[in-house]
């Protein structure tokens, strides 16, 4: 199994900075999948894709190497995992060559790719978290998703991945149509029989013009009641937390403080580098995003789709509300706090209707709130 993780404060300093790599290219598109990604594409297209990629890292990693001391390494997509070994590679030595010895290195895969090959090749190639998207092990809901894999094929790649040496988490969605508690929790209790260090449990949002989003709309199926879903929401909790699991933060279980570092990084507000198609960075205060152009990205062109310098009052707003996410909470001493009276005037409101609490000089959402948790952080983010 993983080794015992870095032990970390939260929130991470300014020393830290993750490094994201954005592999758009997948097997097919879930029915509810509104991220930048592309099924079927081919291998000239992913070896293309992964020359201009190479170059990007090349050009645009050094100029971060030298401002921050600790660095967390995340391949994501899409699914990485889909690109032919060598290219998965030959990505993953030019990241380890170029970033100054990695805390973390996470890839993400789903269970049709799991295989011997893959795990040896997570190993040689310094891979420490690998971050498995399962969604649910229902036959019947998986087609509801649109999922690639099948059951047999997540049991199976879950078996591989439980005996490799390096960290394991395992990625499920609830609220799916059609869904029950006692479903999920069948789901929760066979994933558990793996002892995953880590498990990220999502409830299902439908962004943009997915299948599945216009499914509900024209009532083909239904999502299930604001009831239904607290339902949901306490099976989660409660399962993970008698087995032994920490929520950390609201959508986030992990066993002995085996934390996703790079989604610490995020959920600081700290600083990240973006790269590929779409990516986005946050780096100073500053925010940008990639071109989400496929052919215009390959021609070398990394012009912002959209960039933005954020204003002291927007950082403090959109800070507390990614800390108050976390088990840690957001801490009331934060210079970025301490210089906005309107969020100031917030958290005390939140605190007299008795969704914030302040202990030990940090702000938190109480455990028991934390399925109203919404409400709270767009009451934290809302305009003064």
């Amino acid at each position: 199994m993983a080794e015992n993780p870095e032990r970390v404060d939260f929130p991470l300093g300014e020393e830290w900075c993750g490094i994201y790599l954005h592999i758009p290219f997948c097997l097919s598109k879930c029915l509810y999948c509104d991220f930048l990604s592309f099924p079927g594409c081919s291998s000239r297209q992913m070896e293309l894709y992964c020359k201009a990629l190479i170059g990007e890292m090349r050009s645009r990693i050094p100029l971060v190497a030298e401002d921050f001391s600790r660095f967390t390494i995340y391949v994501g997509g899409g699914t990485p995992t889909v690109l032919p070994h060598p290219l998965l590679e030959e990505l993953l030595d030019t990241a380890r060559s170029l970033v100054p010895s990695p805390r973390e290195v996470t890839v993400e895969t789903n269970p049709f790719a799991v295989d011997e090959d893959l795990t040896s090749l997570f190993q040689r190639r310094g891979v420490t978290r690998v971050s498995i998207g399962v969604q649910t092990l229902s036959q019947a809901l998986l087609k509801v998703l649109g999922r690639s894999s099948t059951r047999e094929e997540s049991l199976n790649s879950l078996e591989i991945l439980s005996k490799a040496p390096f960290m394991l988490s395992v990625d499920l969605i609830y609220g799916i149509p059609g869904q029950t508690r006692e479903c999920l929790r069948n789901d929760l209790e066979e994933v558990l029989r793996f002892n995953p260090n880590h498990i990220s449990a999502y409830s299902l949002t439908l962004e943009g013009e997915v299948p599945l989003k216009i499914a509900v709309e024209t009532k083909k199926c239904y999502l299930p009641s604001e009831e239904e879903w607290e339902g949901l929401f306490l099976t989660v909790k409660g399962t993970l937390e008698e087995e032994g699991y920490h929520q950390y933060e609201i959508s986030n279980y992990a066993r002995e403080e085996r934390y996703c570092l790079h989604n610490l990084i995020y959920w600081s507000n700290g600083n990240y580098l973006g790269l590929g198609l779409g990516a986005v960075s946050h780096l100073n205060g500053k925010r940008w995003s990639n071109p989400v152009n496929l052919e215009s990205y390959l021609k070398g062109n990394l012009t912002p789709a959209w960039e933005e310098k954020l204003p002291p009052h927007k950082k403090a707003s959109e800070t507390a509300m990614l800390m108050l996410r976390t088990s840690w909470g957001a801490p009331s001493a934060h210079p970025l706090f301490n210089d906005n009276p309107s969020l100031q005037r917030r958290f005390r409101n939140l605190e007299q209707d008795g969704l914030l609490i302040l202990k030990d000089g940090y702000w938190k959402i109480p455990p028991h709130l934390l399925v109203l948790s919404n409400e709270v952080l767009l009451r934290v983010i809302e305009e003064p």
